[in-house]
C-alpha cells in the first residue's frame, strides 16, 4: 500500500493543486464525491491511496485539460 502526496497525486494527473482541492471541496461547483479521500498520516500530513487514484483514473476516463481540470463525464 503506496501513499502518494497531493504534489505526486497532480504530477502524475497533470493539474494543479487548486484543481484537486476543487474536487474535494463539497462547496465547488467542480466538486467529485467520487474522488479518493486523503488519508491522514500523522497531526497535519495527508496521503492518498496510489491504488485508489489508479481505480478512480480507470473509472473516469481521461481528464480534459481544457475545462479547468474536469474530467470527459463533467461535459
Amino acid at each position: 500500500m503506496k501513499c502518494l502526496s497531493a504534489k505526486t497525486v497532480c504530477s502524475l494527473m497533470s493539474i494543479s493543486i487548486s484543481t484537486l482541492y476543487r474536487w474535494l471541496n463539497p462547496a465547488s461547483r467542480y466538486y467529485d464525491p467520487s474522488f479518493p479521500k486523503p488519508i491522514a498520516t500523522g497531526r497535519r500530513k495527508r496521503c492518498y491511496l496510489e491504488s485508489a487514484i489508479h481505480d478512480w483514473l480507470r473509472k473516469k476516463g481521461p481528464i480534459d485539460h481544457d475545462h479547468r481540470g474536469q474530467t470527459g463525464e463533467d461535459w
